[in-house]
């Protein structure tokens, strides 16, 4: 058999949150109400059929709203975030069903492995309503630092099921947040990334190595 180094095109959808803990409301989620996109580029490296390790470079962008009460109705609260993080994940990917002596099948595969996130634009707007006001707030969250109400670097855990059809991967993955992002505003006490989603590699090889 022969196994080689793999570039691979990356393009896939994630639905995300923003796991979050405050003093004076019980815990909340900001979650995603669209598609969030991220893409980019990897490198794989088999060491044999049933191991390799692939490091990626990827564009990850994540809007994320909490909304309490309704626009209509007296009191009204929403936050939105709009966040796009450079991302780079370090997977290990083990296969469970290995390409046949021939050469030809589909590979089955666990990926599990770190990732690092840098931050590199994050907003946020505000909107608030009561009997006594309404404002609206916009924060531009790491370009000025008296707003710097989440940290840029983010890092965790990313783990996940995939399949190989010959040059094409497709991957379902979880991906969680070790780090605590918040930066002490609002009596937010926590705030942890998570993010569930499908991406879809164009694998070329570009070496073999024969086992």
């Amino acid at each position: 058999m022969s196994f080689g180094q793999v570039i691979g095109f990356k393009i896939g959808a994630n639905n995300a949150s923003l796991k979050t803990d405050a003093s004076h409301i019980d815990p909340f989620n900001h979650r995603t109400k669209s598609i969030n996109l991220h893409f980019g580029i990897s490198y794989e490296y088999e060491f044999n059929k049933f191991f390799a390790i692939e490091p990626a470079l990827l564009y990850n962008k994540r809007k994320l709203l909490y909304e309490d009460g309704n626009p209509s109705e007296i009191f009204y609260y929403q936050s939105d975030y709009r966040l796009t993080y450079l991302e780079i994940p370090v997977l290990g990917k083990f296969y469970v069903k290995p390409i046949s002596e021939t050469g030809e099948g589909n590979r089955i595969y666990i990926l599990a492995g770190p990732y690092y996130s840098l931050g590199l634009n994050g907003t946020l707007k505000i909107k608030e309503k009561s009997p006594t006001k309404e404002t609206l707030e916009d924060h531009d969250l790491w370009e000025d630092s008296e707003e710097l109400r989440l940290k840029k670097n983010d890092y965790g855990i990313t783990y996940g099921v995939g399949i190989e059809f010959k040059d094409i991967h497709f991957e379902l993955f979880h991906s969680i947040g070790m780090t605590d992002i918040a930066n002490e505003f609002d009596n937010i006490l926590s705030a942890k990334n998570r993010a569930i989603g499908l991406t879809v590699t164009l694998g070329f090889k570009t070496d073999n190595n024969d086992y």
